[in-house]
């Protein structure tokens, strides 16, 4: 349903054009009225404490889900960094140690490829998730070997922290990021059945006090209310006979 109010008159109602602007009206427009008599309030005044502290609520979570999953995202990238740097040195260690059989190294999780000249490459993993599932085959290829033929350094158990901790980062941010993407929908939902609700309001105090017209006495309920400025339009020139 539509409903246009007062479509030709000199004044317009500014409506609020993001979430939290939708709120703050909410917020100033139930100050306002409380501090008139309660015969010139509007009748559904509660619904529209309801529908502002709903709305107020869904945009704290979206705060809070963008704090985490921001705090996460800055654990993921020290996580991934200290990650990285175990893979160099498992790199290093087991080309050392396959330095003629580089192929070998595929059984711990790297790539290898050739070269232009014909020699074997190793290509570490660049992303978390090559990184993760790299480190996960090298701990279970150095775990299957004696104690005596494996990489002294690094030590497998602080391997395993490394991927232990880098995995519970990326949940954490995953579960921040899901958060805020929650809150974010719920806030938008619930400003704008907020919005809905202030232009019910608005028109509910422009038809019962000032006859069906936008008044600028609005902005006593927190509404902006501005003049509409209407373009001049230039004479028509008359057509030349000849």
């Amino acid at each position: 349903m539509q409903y246009r109010l007062d479509a030709n008159g000199k004044q317009q109602v500014n409506w609020p054009a993001n979430d939290a602007e939708i709120v703050r009206l909410g917020e100033e427009f139930i100050q306002a009225s409380e501090r008139r008599p309660a015969e010139r309030c509007f009748p559904a005044l509660n619904l529209v404490k309801t529908r502002c502290a709903a709305a107020a609520a869904a945009m704290a979570q979206a705060q809070t889900g963008d704090a985490d999953r921001s705090g996460a995202a800055l654990t993921v990238e020290q996580t991934f960094e200290q990650a990285q740097q175990l893979v160099r040195k498992i790199v290093a260690g087991l080309s050392y140690h396959h330095l003629h059989e580089l192929p070998e190294l595929q059984k711990w999780g790297l790539k290898v490829v050739r070269g232009p000249r014909g020699q074997y490459l190793v290509k570490s993993p660049r992303n978390k998730a090559d990184v993760m599932a790299m480190l996960e085959t090298y701990l279970k290829r150095e775990n299957e070997l004696p104690e005596a033929n494996r990489l002294a350094d690094p030590a497998l158990d602080t391997v395993a922290a490394a991927l232990a901790a880098l995995t519970t980062s990326m949940a954490a941010r995953q579960q921040g990021r899901t958060q805020r993407e929650q809150g974010v929908q719920a806030r938008t939902v619930e400003a704008q059945k907020l919005l809905d609700l202030l232009q019910v309001a608005a028109a509910y105090h422009c038809v019962v006090e000032f006859d069906g017209v936008v008044d600028a006495r609005l902005q006593d309920l927190s509404f902006e209310v501005t003049t509409v400025t209407k373009r001049a339009t230039a004479p028509v020139e008359p057509a030349n006979p000849a």
